[in-house]
C-alpha cells in the first residue's frame, strides 16, 4: 500500500501535462463556447494548457464513448449535455454504461429552451395553436403529454411570464426599431 506522503506527491503533481475537454458538438455551438471559457480560466489556474476538442456527432455519443473509454487519468474531460441522458435511453446498447463510466464534477451552466418560430408565421404566443395549422386544417405539432415538468415545459412556463400584458411579446425589426 503506498504511503499517504507519496499519494499526496503524486496528487501535487496534477496535472503535469495539458488537458483535453472533449465535446460532442461542432466548433461554434453552445457546448464548445462553454468549454472554451472553461478552458481559459481553468487552465490560468492549474497552470496548464486546456486543449477543447469536438467530436461530433450521435448527440454526442461518439464524444461521450471516446471519454468512457480513455484512461482514467483525469487528463480527459466530457463537455456533457442532457443530449447524453436521452442518447442513453433510445440506445438499447450503448457502448458505454453513463453512470459506471463517467462521474459528474460540477454544473457549468443551466438555461432555458426557448421556443422560435419563422416571424412570417405570426405566433406570438404558445396560447395560439391554431395559427400554426397546415391546409387541411391540422396542427403540424403533436402534444398532450402529462408528465413531471421537463426542462421544455419549464421554458414554455418561463416564456409566459415574459409575455406583455396584452398578450404578445414584445419584438425589435431587423433595423433595431
Amino acid at each position: 500500500m503506498p504511503s499517504l506522503p507519496r499519494i499526496a506527491a503524486a496528487a501535487d503533481a496534477y496535472p503535469s501535462r495539458a488537458i483535453y475537454v472533449i465535446v460532442g458538438f461542432t466548433p461554434g455551438a453552445a457546448a464548445d463556447v462553454t468549454a472554451r471559457l472553461l478552458g481559459d480560466g481553468l487552465g490560468r489556474i492549474l497552470g496548464q494548457q486546456i486543449v477543447v476538442e469536438s467530436r461530433p456527432g450521435a448527440g454526442s455519443s461518439i464524444a461521450a464513448d471516446y471519454v468512457a473509454h480513455a484512461p482514467r487519468d483525469g487528463y480527459m474531460l466530457y463537455l456533457s449535455t442532457l443530449s447524453i441522458i436521452a442518447n442513453q435511453l433510445i440506445n438499447p446498447n450503448p457502448s458505454f454504461d453513463l453512470v459506471r463510466d463517467l462521474a459528474p464534477i460540477t454544473l457549468l451552466s443551466s438555461g432555458a429552451v426557448v421556443l422560435v418560430v419563422n416571424p412570417d408565421v405570426r405566433v406570438y404566443s404558445v396560447a395560439e395553436p391554431r395559427a400554426c395549422e397546415g391546409e387541411a386544417g391540422r396542427s403540424p405539432a403533436r402534444h398532450g403529454e402529462r408528465q413531471p415538468a421537463t426542462p421544455r415545459k419549464r421554458a414554455v412556463r418561463s416564456a409566459r411570464r415574459y409575455q406583455a400584458p396584452t398578450g404578445t411579446v414584445s419584438r425589435q425589426s431587423a433595423d433595431g426599431h
